[in-house]
């Protein structure tokens, strides 16, 4: 299989087996967008494909940072979605909702100050902001 990316977007081809084990051509594509007062625009850099899951830790205690591109089979898109969370007039605040959407899908969280626990007991705090991770799966 041949592949010549005309594009200014990272990409590549591989070839995948269906569950009858025909032959099964991918192709993975991924497009940076930066958020600017309420409008989405390509990004000036474009962020390398990801060819293996990548944690924010230890994989087997910390939450998952970025899945792999190389999904042989993806009917949809995900969209992530990496911010600052402020509670509502900036005061510190133990919890409050944020939301996130994009055309008509949304997701909506609450978020929640860093948690500490001690022999059963657990603490939390008030923050003034949180960096929060938002996924939005089609």
């Amino acid at each position: 299989m041949q592949f010549v990316n005309h594009t200014a977007f990272p990409a590549m081809v591989f070839e995948s087996r269906d569950r009858d084990d025909r032959p099964w051509h991918v192709l993975v594509l991924r497009a940076t967008l930066s958020l600017a007062d309420g409008r989405c625009r390509l990004a000036q850099q474009q962020r390398p494909l990801v060819l293996g899951d990548q944690h924010h830790g230890d994989p087997a205690t910390s939450s998952t940072r970025e899945e792999s591109d190389l999904a042989p089979f993806k009917p949809g898109t995900d969209v992530h979605v990496l911010g600052t969370a402020r509670p509502p007039g900036g005061a510190p605040a133990r919890a409050w909702e944020v939301e996130a959407a994009v055309g008509p899908r949304s997701a909506r969280l609450r978020v929640t100050g860093p948690r500490r626990s001690e022999e059963h007991t657990s603490e939390l705090q008030s923050p003034c902001n949180l960096v929060c991770r938002l996924l939005l799966e089609k």
